[in-house]
Parts: structure tokens; sequence; C-alpha cells
């Protein structure tokens, strides 16, 4: 139902900041068969950027259709309606 192409979690500035790719993880959470994403260390951690403010980006085909764009801030939560 849902392919997982490339997913990231992270910030990034100037002065710092990490991210990790989080591609498998979204892909584990999907495959459960619940579309719900929060957005946090507790889903993508280890904390890629401590003391920043993170972001989430993936992309992701839902039932072999074309890729769309997932993006959120810490303490968000997606839902995707196939």
């Amino acid at each position: 139902m849902y392919n997982v192409l490339w997913a990231i979690y992270g910030a990034m500035d100037s002065n710092g900041g990490g991210y990790n790719t989080v591609t498998s993880v979204l892909a584990n959470l999907l495959a459960t068969g619940n579309p719900v994403i929060p957005i946090n260390n507790q889903t993508f951690g280890p904390d890629p950027a401590v003391g920043y403010i993170k972001a989430f980006v993936a992309l992701v085909s839902v039932n072999g259709g074309l890729p769309i764009l997932l993006a959120g801030g810490e303490g968000a939560t997606l839902t995707l309606n196939p």
C-alpha cells in the first residue's frame, strides 16, 4: 500500500544541527496499517539535533500512484488518507 522512497528527520543551519535518514523507520510504521505519523524524537530518534526544532520530510507512493511529499514540524502529526 505505501512505498517509502526516502525520509529524513532533523535540523540544519549555519551553526550545525544534524539529521537522521528514517526511510526504514517510516516504512515499518506504515506497514502496520496505521497511517498516523507522529513527528517527534520517540518516533524518529535518537534526537539528531539536540537544542534544535526538527522537521520531517518524506516522499511516499500510495497504492502505486505518483509519489507525494510529506512534511511537518516536530510535534505535529500527519495522517495519510489513501
